[in-house]
Parts: structure tokens; sequence; C-alpha cells
């Protein structure tokens, strides 16, 4: 498994990922070419030009088009090799990250459409469906507590006449 990687992209830190990306794969060569997409960062070219061999790497970048926080396109270009359009693209990886953002609800939105709630920690510890059940039965509890202290009561009420 590949170490995760904190910090800044710089020559360096670049040159380090690509060189045990290409110690953990199968070695690429000129029929068999190793396929990257990354969103471009100008250190990647580099990195992966020392790391691989000549002529066995296709690289892409997607660049995406925004306006504000929103993406309104994208632009596929071939860096290095003749990658198939086709399969230029990062959507499964932006399909991950944002699964994975909705999953973590203590730390983000619960789903694209609703804003963050503050909630107390203990209570993602547990599924909203039990705490559910948990609530429905201590109301029960609490339904049958009441009406037996009212039968007593009545009883005592309706009887005492009768006990002296």
């Amino acid at each position: 498994m590949l170490k995760p990687f904190v910090g800044k992209l710089n020559e360096i830190s670049c040159l380090e990922f690509w060189k045990e990306v290409s110690k953990r794969f199968i070695p690429a060569t000129a029929k068999y070419k190793f396929n990257t997409c990354t969103d471009g960062n100008k250190q990647n070219l580099s990195a992966l030009q020392i790391a691989f061999q000549n002529g066995t790497v296709n690289y892409s970048k997607v660049k995406k088009i925004r306006n504000g926080d929103i993406v309104i396109g994208m632009i596929n270009k071939c860096i290095l090799g003749n990658m198939p359009k086709e399969e230029i693209g990062i959507r499964h990886i932006d399909g991950f990250c944002a699964r994975l953002r909705e999953r973590v609800s203590r730390y983000c939105r619960k789903s694209k459409t609703f804003s963050k709630k503050k909630t107390p920690f203990y209570l993602h510890l547990f599924k909203k469906v039990e705490l559910e059940r948990c609530f429905y039965r201590l109301l029960s509890v609490i339904l049958v507590v009441t009406l037996l202290y009212l039968c007593y009561h009545l009883l005592i009420h309706y009887y005492q006449p009768y006990i002296k």
C-alpha cells in the first residue's frame, strides 16, 4: 500500500511518489504503457519522465474550468504518449472523494443538498434507526409506567371508601 502523502507538491515529493508507484507496478514497456491522469501539476511531468523509462508512460491532464466553486467544463489533454481521449478522466477519483465526504458526516454536509448539522459527537456513534428504536422503546416504557400509576391511584380512590 502506498503511504499517504500530506504536504506540498514540489519536485522532490512528486519524484518520491512516482518512484514509489513505479516500484509497485509491473514494469511498464513500450507495448504495455503505464496510464495516468492528474490535474496537471507541472511537477508530475518531470517526475514521471525520471521515474519511468522513456516511451513507457501515457500521461494526461484534466483541467477543470470553474465559475466560482462550480465546475462548468473540463479540458482533457494528452501530455505524454498517446492515451485515447475517452480514457482521459479523473471522474472515478472525484466520485470516490465525494462519496467519502458524504460518509464522514461529522465533518461535512449530510449530502450534496443539505447543510451541515451541528450534532454532538456521541450521536454519530449510533445509527439513526437504532436511536429511533431506543427512543420509541423508552416512550413505550414511560407510557406503561404512567398507565399503571394512574390505574393504581384510580383504584385506591375508588375502593378507599370500602376499605374502612
